[in-house]
């Protein structure tokens, strides 16, 4: 089973350090640029 979560940011460096964030707590990015820029999100999961 999984748990999703979708992230986006329209300033690079802030969606960066979230995206690391979220990636020690197990988060894996499944799809990417969702949208359009400067909204594009990033869907993620990790096991429940």
């Amino acid at each position: 089973m999984w748990e999703y979560k979708v992230v986006g940011h329209s300033n690079n460096k802030k969606l960066e350090v979230e995206l690391n964030k979220l990636g020690k707590e197990g988060w894996e990015v499944v799809a990417g640029g969702v949208g359009s820029w400067p909204n594009s999100q990033f869907v993620m999961k990790r096991p429940v």
